[in-house]
């Protein structure tokens, strides 16, 4: 049985490995995903902000820019928005209501370049935040030069949110948790049909080798009666009648041989065929003798 116990020890493992590769392949990708989703809105919500400002700008509406952006921060997901002035603003229209808050304004502010950072806890919150820089430019709808002191590409201010990513986590952790109980019930039931599958082929073996091991030791008594399968109950009967032959055989032998030799057995030899083989042998030295004397003068 140890054969059997094995061979589904060896199947279990590399399920439980290709399970286990499976479920932190899912939750990566499931990762990458919700990072890439959360970027999109940050980014998209990020830059309607923008466009929204412009519009209060050309409009001549700055008064209701307040109204604008708390109106933005109490969207679904967006925990928090604020715009903060660059020098040059504050230098021409003073200080604005948002101070800078961080490095991550001052360097968007100093070097123009949009900085996004995600911070993920997978027990606490988890949160994306980016920064777009807000540039001057000229267009046949816009100009920026007409209100501010400042050439065009010049950063005028910067536009943060923070996105929570909580509810894509959520996702995919319930994503994660049906895949691994469905994966887990498949394999489950993938592993019993496979054991009913093999079971009556390794308990043929294993008749087989009991068997087997039996006649090398001289005893040909064993026969395989717990075959279950069609196959197996086929190979445990060719199997049987062999050895019904060889022991009714070697038995038919050793009478044949007790005619001749009263005493034939060797005490030592437990084996009936090794004990017909030297019998014969002695037999043959008995012929061979009877044989020289006949033709001694």
């Amino acid at each position: 049985m140890n054969t059997k116990r094995n061979v589904i020890s060896t199947i279990a493992g590399i399920m439980a490995f290709m399970f286990i590769v499976m479920i932190i392949n899912i939750t990566l990708n499931l990762r990458d995903f919700g990072i890439d989703s959360a970027k999109t809105k940050a980014q998209l919500v990020a830059q309607s902000v923008k466009n929204g400002l412009t519009a209060h700008m050309v409009n001549g509406m700055m008064e209701n820019r307040d109204f604008f952006i708390n109106q933005t921060k109490h969207l679904s997901h967006i925990d928090d928005v604020w715009i903060t002035r660059s020098k040059k603003v504050e230098k021409q229209y003073g200080v604005g209501r948002e101070p800078i808050r961080d490095d991550i304004d001052r360097n968007v502010l100093k070097n123009g370049e949009t900085i996004d950072i995600v911070d993920e806890n997978f027990f606490g919150h988890s949160s994306y935040r980016i920064t777009i820089p807000y540039k001057a430019e000229t267009t046949a709808n816009i100009n920026c030069l007409s209100c501010h002191d400042a050439k065009v590409g010049d950063t005028l201010g910067a536009i943060s949110m923070i996105m929570t990513m909580d509810d894509l986590k959520n996702t995919s952790l319930k994503i994660i948790f049906y895949v691994s109980s469905i994966s887990l019930i498949l394999s489950i039931i993938i592993l019993i049909f496979v054991k009913n599958i093999i079971t009556p082929y390794l308990s043929i073996f294993e008749s087989i080798k009991n068997v087997m091991k039996k006649a090398k030791d001289g005893d040909y008594s064993g026969r395989i009666d717990n075959a279950d399968s069609d196959e197996a109950k086929e190979v445990g009967h060719w199997i049987n009648e062999h050895m019904n032959k060889i022991q009714t055989n070697l038995i038919s032998m050793e009478k044949n041989i007790d005619v001749f030799l009263t005493a034939h057995k060797y005490d030592d030899i437990r084996d009936p065929i090794i004990d017909v083989e030297n019998t014969v042998a002695r037999l043959s030295d008995i012929y061979k003798f009877k044989k020289t004397i006949e033709h001694d003068e």
